[in-house]
């Protein structure tokens, strides 16, 4: 297409110029007027400027946006424009400099009328070569950035400093980072950052930050950077694990704390083995059905169900939700997630405390567009010294759901200290006995490994910390087959589906407050399901 706008180019000035040669001698001949002369040799000069100037344009057209050519076109347009309302009227060899002119203009508005067509036949516009310019550079970062998280996650250890990346309603950051025993520092990171913006982000500045997410989420990094609006600010808070919790599990007389032979995961000393392996330590291979990573017979347990899944089929489901609730960005908050079912199970979270009772440093995992822990702490008067709200899918929230309750950075009707974490629980592992108090409801099934996500919890409390904790078990489900496809919608949004033996190992850490299993829990009744509501603190040791 730009070659034979080039050649067009070319032909049209060629013809231009001869034709202004001959009105030079036509005048010269005649002896009229040097107005009419000079007019036909700026067309003359005219010509060869465009001529030299658009040919090194169009050569590079192929690596330019069709934009630039347009732009081109247009200006050629407006210079023809003004030759005509310049030359003068009423004789013979003026009107066929008026027709030489007629022809031009013609000319260029059959190559913008091409342009268009070209461009409407799948040529890509100026706004989306800007728009894959952008991308290529959103990869480069994107790629630095998980390389970076990559070898952090890789070297991890008890002298290792790993990094978790917050943003929106991060004011209070550094109080929060002070109160937590293993925080090193708070560093604002300005440049990486919108923090600094005077003005609210722009459509495509939001798109093109949208487009950044989902190739860190496509990386399998969960710490996407977020939209900061005007007067937020964006931290960086370093944490480094130690080893209390690690401690604590030892001190168990016999108490297995190895890593199952790679063949599993350890939760609190039992091993859970993943598909295809059995016996104490994994050590025994089985048959395994043929799947693909996107199959979910190819991640099914007979002990555990399925509790690990692939970065693919995670991917699959978070897509899904994340639609779910963007489809519905102004559902009501409180009905959204089913709050008042919750609350109802967990009898009113009377046995959480007495009115007034202080939860000290209290996070949410996986909390969603509305949470569930602030009607909590509203209907019960509870009192928080640091609220924290860990949740992958915050960023998209905050831009996309309209009723969210942290949409504008801080959560509403809550005046205390509060941070917005934007990543999943697989982040929980860089806090150790951070919490007093821990809240997590029908987060499970969303995650990619369901056992390393309970083990970052029992590790993330103090020892006597508060867990509220629900979720179900699908053992009547059985393996996966022809009776349950990705078609059906609780198994697309839900590939995480683990059995009792993994909650009830999980839960054995914990002395029980309070707990409503299977039918007796009326929301569980209601949708046949099976599972727990349980409120319990977290035991000196598992053995104990």
């Amino acid at each position: 297409r730009a070659h034979r706008l080039h050649i067009a180019f070319h032909v049209s000035f060629f013809f231009l110029r001869l034709s202004g040669c001959w009105m030079v001698l036509a005048a010269r001949a005649s002896g009229r007027n040097g107005r009419t002369l000079l007019l036909v040799v700026a067309i003359i000069v005219l010509g060869a400027i465009l001529t030299l100037t658009t040919s090194p344009v169009l050569q590079r057209a192929n690596d330019a946006a069709p934009g630039v050519i347009e732009g081109k076109l247009d200006d050629l347009h407006a210079t023809v424009r003004d030759l005509k309302a310049a030359t003068p009227a009423g004789d013979g060899r003026n009107h066929v400099i008026e027709g030489k002119l007629d022809d031009l203009h013609a000319t260029v508005r059959d190559l913008k009328a091409a342009l268009e067509a070209s461009s409407e036949a799948g040529a890509p516009s100026r706004r989306e070569h800007v728009q894959r310019r952008d991308d290529v550079q959103a990869k480069a970062v994107a790629k630095a950035d998980f390389e970076t998280d990559f070898q952090c996650r890789q070297n991890q250890g008890a002298a290792e400093t790993c990094q978790i990346r917050c943003a929106g309603g991060c004011a209070n950051a550094v109080q929060l980072c002070n109160s937590l025993p293993h925080c090193i520092k708070v560093s604002y990171n300005a440049k990486r950052t919108w923090a600094t913006l005077k003005r609210k982000p722009t459509a495509d500045e939001i798109r093109r930050h949208e487009t950044r997410k989902e190739i860190l989420n496509n990386d399998k990094l969960d710490l996407a950077k977020t939209v900061a609006r005007e007067g937020w600010e964006s931290s960086e808070v370093r944490v480094t694990a130690n080893q209390a919790t690690r401690g604590a599990l030892a001190s168990c007389p016999g108490f297995y704390n190895g890593n199952c032979n790679e063949r599993g995961e350890n939760l609190l000393g039992r091993c859970f083995c993943i598909a295809g392996y059995t016996g104490a330590r994994c050590e025994v291979a089985t048959a395994k059905p043929p799947c693909t990573n996107k199959d979910d017979r190819c991640f099914y347990a007979e002990d555990a169900g399925i509790f690990v899944i692939s970065p693919s089929r995670w991917r699959k489901a978070q897509w899904a939700e994340g639609q779910l609730w963007t489809q519905n960005w102004n559902v009501n908050a409180r009905t959204g997630d089913r709050v008042d079912d919750h609350m109802r199970d967990f009898n009113l979270y009377r046995d959480v405390g007495a009115p007034g009772t202080n939860l000290g440093n209290f996070i949410e995992v996986g909390a969603g567009p509305w949470t569930q822990s602030l009607w909590m702490i509203q209907q019960r008067k509870f009192q928080v010294e640091n609220y924290v709200i860990m949740e992958p899918g915050a960023s998209s929230y905050m831009n996309t759901v309209e009723t969210c309750v942290y949409r504008d950075g801080e959560v509403r009707g809550f005046e205390g200290r509060t941070l917005i974490i934007n990543a999943g629980a697989e982040r929980l592992d860089v806090f150790d006995q951070a919490f007093d108090t821990l809240m997590m409801i029908n987060v499970i099934e969303h995650v990619e490994n369901g056992i390393r996500i309970l083990r970052n919890i029992y590790n993330a409390l103090k020892p006597g910390g508060l867990l509220i904790f629900n979720d179900r078990w699908w053992d009547s489900e059985g393996p996966p087959g022809k009776k349950r496809s990705l078609f059906d919608l609780d198994v697309l949004y839900h590939p995480v589906r683990m059995k009792r033996a993994v909650f009830d190992q999980f839960l054995s850490g914990f002395d029980k407050v309070y707990e409503r299993r299977d039918q007796d829990a009326e929301s569980f009744r209601r949708h046949k399901y099976t599972g727990t509501y349980f409120i319990g603190r977290k035991k000196a040791a598992p053995c104990t």
